[in-house]
């Protein structure tokens, strides 16, 4: 509940593969669903790999839920996955993973930055204007 109250999202990382089952996502008390990079990266030209990303979001839909896809590495990737729906994504189309130093350091010299600009401007790279 401080989590919460402090901003944090919890979402279920790799939803459809492994160990993030339907069941867990029905017993826990999550903001969202990470789409797996497996669906991301099979998306062009394979209807399967679009079924199941459909099926995900339909269900985060149905559940009150948010949707982050992740491993996004191309923009045809990303046109694809937001013509599906898919709020929010994060990959190397973005950025590479960073330290936490770095993550931290851009963190706060954007966040002082950014006071000007609208709250969908300054959280690059979401899909939507308000964030999970």
């Amino acid at each position: 509940d401080r989590a919460r109250e402090a901003g944090i999202k919890v979402l279920l990382d790799d939803f459809g593969v492994g160990f993030s089952s339907l069941s867990i996502a029905t017993q826990l008390p999550i903001d969202g669903f990470k789409i797996d990079r497996g669906f991301v990266a099979s998306l062009a030209g394979n209807p399967s790999a679009v079924a199941a990303v459909e099926a995900i979001i339909q269900l985060a839909d149905r559940m009150g839920l948010h949707v982050v896809a992740e491993g996004v590495e191309s923009t045809e990737q990303l046109v694809l996955l937001r013509d599906l729906g898919v709020g929010y994504a994060q990959g190397y189309l973005f950025s590479p993973a960073v330290p936490m130093h770095m993550f931290a350091e851009c963190r706060t010299s954007c966040s002082s930055s950014s006071r000007s600009r609208s709250r969908a401007q300054s959280r690059s790279p979401l899909l939507r204007s308000t964030p999970p």
